[in-house]
């Protein structure tokens, strides 16, 4: 999912059903800086009209997010952790991404 709004009706569900003190994890991308993300970045905010979307040779299309967008996802909830991580990706490319743990308030 990489429109605002299915990410936003997925996480007022979470919210919903989670008990008082219920656990978020989130495992994600964060935006790169390097040429070719900024690349495919612009050519998928030319197609889905969302900077960090992008599409792979195999037809999937994914998203990488500002830490603006984590704070809007996050903001329901209390900050247990959040921590900026490099991941290597199946290609052996070096990604920005995060852990956030939180907490029903």
């Amino acid at each position: 999912m990489y429109k605002d709004k299915e990410q936003n009706a997925i996480l007022n569900e979470i919210k919903r059903v989670l008990k008082p003190g219920g656990i978020l994890y989130i495992n994600d991308f964060l935006l790169n800086h390097d040429k070719r993300n900024k690349d495919r970045y612009e050519e998928g905010l030319a197609k889905y009209h969302t900077y960090g979307v992008f599409e792979l040779a195999d037809g999937a299309i994914l998203r990488h997010h500002s830490e603006k967008r984590i704070k809007e996802w996050t903001n329901q909830f209390e900050e247990v952790e959040y921590k900026k991580v490099e991941y290597v990706t199946m290609n052996g490319n070096r990604s920005n991404g995060l852990v956030y743990v939180g907490k029903t308030k």
